[in-house]
């Protein structure tokens, strides 16, 4: 048996050294701080124009699952990423949830 601590044999000593809060280090007096909006993650998606809409749905008409190498001609030939047109081929091919006013039975509005 090594000389290092173990979990099952912590004494009274090891549960005072870690407090009420069972581990916390912040200290009692310590207020807590706001929470804060996230400024980092994913970037804020941007619209693609009409025409490159219209060749990746004309690329979609004919081909709901493109390979590797038609994603990246597809992407070269309209100035996407690969991985953007990957995800525009997913998102694509999700089906469309139900708008609020829908879902209660109610139609619609048209823009």
């Amino acid at each position: 048996k090594g000389e290092g601590r173990s979990r099952r044999g912590s004494s009274a000593v090891d549960a005072e050294s870690r407090g009420a809060a069972g581990g916390s280090k912040r200290a009692a007096s310590t207020p807590a701080s706001p929470r804060r909006k996230r400024t980092g993650g994913a970037p804020t998606p941007k619209k693609f124009s009409d025409s490159v809409r219209a060749a990746l749905e004309a690329s979609f008409e004919s081909n709901r699952f493109p390979s590797h190498d038609d994603v990246a001609s597809l992407g070269g030939s309209i100035g996407l990423t690969d991985h953007q047109v990957k995800v525009w081929f997913q998102n694509r091919r999700r089906p469309k949830k139900p708008r609020a006013a829908e879902r209660n039975g109610t139609p619609a509005k048209s823009p």
